[in-house]
């Protein structure tokens, strides 16, 4: 609820970028806990990720940052990262 209200008051008052992840942040604060590198590989990293874990690392969640996601159908992938899309 109270990442509700944040991200309500950002829609009257423009505070911040970043979709979600800044209300998310201030409601989270430190009560988290760190997951394995594998449950957040940014798909424009992918290439780096195997280089460092080995080729068959598992990947548990490719992460598309910003606002080019490839299941918009208006989407125009790069043929780099149209092969992790269609693995995973």
């Amino acid at each position: 609820e109270e990442a509700r209200k944040i991200s309500l008051l950002n829609k009257k008052k423009k505070l911040y970028r970043l979709g979600s992840q800044p209300p998310l942040t201030l409601v989270i604060g430190n009560d988290f806990e760190h997951l394995n590198p594998s449950w957040n590989v940014k798909v424009s990293l992918v290439k780096e990720y195997f280089k460092e874990h080995g080729d068959t690392a598992d990947v548990c969640l490719l992460h598309w940052v910003g606002g080019t996601k490839p299941w918009s159908s208006k989407q125009n992938l790069r043929s780099t990262h149209k092969k992790w899309w269609y693995k995973y």
